[in-house]
């Protein structure tokens, strides 16, 4: 192993193994000890940042090389503009086949990569982090988040404070359209100067809560022709992290990537893999809107 790797494999553990006041904890959760899924074998976990803190420009470009080198050329990835390229990646971790089977699905991950331009600063003022791991959300998609009256009854707090925003949401999130996912997201941001991550659990502890429950749904028609729901079934498996760094070159530019993990039960779909050929779209509109977004704040 070359003295780059070797230094890339340091890198990759010191940037999310901080001090307390810079570290992200729920990050550290997800990245170090992974959760539990639905008929997983053992605790799935998110990779670490493939872009950590401390390269210079020419050791970042050979990550960014290396990452994209089968799809695109450096220079068309970090080309300056809305429609520029993006890396998706889509990978059952793993499967328990047939529908009889009590946990049959797919444990999914999704990787993101892609280049924005504009300051670190409006990605942290205007929480462009924290929309882009919402995703695009239509009229049918609920983010609230609970009141200290409804933290204080689930022995839940939510501390903000310089760099470090925590927060307790409940979600109603539809899955194209198809089956809705609800229940109470725990999120928390941080950020510094250079860098901010932004990660996200269905929180396992309150899957049975006496009001916000974490279930799935099928999303059906009733006669009138209106999404109407199906009947509820417990959901536990929901995790997310999005990065944000400084790029040394070229100037203006941000190194953004999303890791997701999530059980994708048999029933979702019916056995098909409807995201891997869906999703792509998805992505694209959120990365342009984020792009413009950011552009145009300057």
């Amino acid at each position: 192993m070359n003295a780059f790797m070797v230094k890339l494999l340091f890198l990759a553990f010191a940037a999310w193994a901080g001090d307390d006041e810079a570290a992200n904890p729920l990050f550290r959760e997800l990245v170090e000890h992974g959760i539990e899924m639905a008929g997983a074998k053992q605790a799935v976990r998110l990779p670490a940042p493939s872009l950590p803190d401390g390269l210079d420009a020419k050791e970042q470009q050979q990550v960014i090389e290396r990452l994209v080198s089968k799809k695109y050329t450096y220079d068309q990835f970090v080309r300056k503009s809305p429609v520029a390229p993006f890396l998706l990646e889509m990978n059952t971790q793993q499967e328990t086949p047939g529908k009889a089977a009590p946990d049959a699905g797919r444990v999914q991950r999704v990787d993101l990569w892609f280049v924005a331009y504009g300051e670190m600063k409006t990605v942290n003022d205007r929480q462009l982090l924290s929309q882009l791991a919402g995703g695009n959300r239509s009229s049918h998609t609920r983010f609230e988040p609970l009141s200290d009256d409804e933290l204080r009854k689930r022995d839940r707090s939510a501390r903000d404070a310089e760099g470090f925003k925590e927060n307790y949401t409940r979600i109603e999130l539809p899955v194209l359209d198809k089956v809705q996912v609800s229940g109470i997201v725990h999120a928390v941001t941080t950020q510094s100067r250079r860098s901010a991550v932004a990660a996200a659990l269905l929180d396992p502890a309150l899957t049975d809560d006496a009001e916000y429950p974490a279930r799935w749904q099928p999303i059906g028609r009733g006669e009138s022709g209106e999404p109407e729901l199906g009947k509820p079934r417990t959901y536990t498996g929901l995790a997310a992290y999005c990065r944000v760094c400084e790029l040394q070159e070229p100037a203006g530019a941000l190194w953004i990537e999303c890791h997701l993990v999530f059980d994708e039960p048999h029933d979702w779909f019916n056995g098909a893999n409807l995201l891997r050929s869906k999703l792509p779209l998805v992505v694209q509109d959120s990365v342009r809107n984020f792009r413009r977004t950011l552009a145009g704040a300057q």
